[in-house]
């Protein structure tokens, strides 16, 4: 049974698509999520801002056939896998940034992703995909280091941390976000909520 770590860049849509690609498809088994970020855009600017996540998950699939689906995700999400201006607006955008320790060049894919490395949005939820433990343990939850995702994950976070690293978020065009219920709050510059549990023995 073929079962890789891959990392792909989840979410790059407005709040609208975010109920549906959150749905975990069944031929990913979810092992951790990043937080959210809203990233100005990089290429075409006269467009909204987007929301950018990343998680990181085994799957059975091969790198073609994980394309496959995900590319039938955007396509339900309302994209035009044909006509669309590249770069332009779009209302979901999945992307393979790593499939294992593996490196993919086909004709319709390449893994690592092309652009990655170009990519605040990119390396920033990487970076919360990293645990401590996965770096004394060599690997992640493989049962080895031979197939990993790590070392690519690792390089990922030691670029971002020389760039700046956490010194990059709230910088303009880099935030982090909740969404709660159809506003998008960004975090870290004003309390949103404010609240005082009571914990005493007669308040239950």
């Amino acid at each position: 049974q073929h079962r890789t770590p891959l990392c792909f860049r989840s979410v790059r849509s407005r709040s609208r698509s975010l109920p549906g690609c959150l749905r975990v498809p069944r031929w990913l088994q979810l092992l951790r999520v990043s937080l959210l970020y809203e990233t100005a855009p990089k290429y075409l600017s006269e467009q909204p801002p987007f929301l950018n996540a990343a998680v990181l998950g085994h799957t059975d699939l091969s790198p073609l056939q994980l394309l496959y689906h995900l590319k039938q995700i955007e396509k339900a999400a309302g994209r035009d896998l044909a006509g669309a201006r590249r770069f332009g607006p779009r209302p979901l955008d999945l992307d393979i940034i790593f499939y294992g320790n593996q490196d993919v060049q086909h004709e319709v894919l390449s893994v690592p992703h092309v652009s990655w490395q170009d990519r605040a949005f990119v390396k920033a939820p990487l970076a919360d995909l990293l645990l401590p433990d996965d770096v004394a343990r060599g690997h992640i939850s493989e049962p080895g280091p031979q197939a990993s995702v790590l070392g690519k994950l690792l390089t990922a976070v030691q670029q971002w941390e020389d760039e700046g690293g956490e010194a990059q978020v709230g910088q303009p065009g880099l935030c982090r976000v909740l969404p709660i219920h159809r506003q998008i709050w960004e975090l870290g510059h004003s309390t949103h909520i404010c609240g005082i549990p009571n914990i005493t023995p007669d308040s239950f």
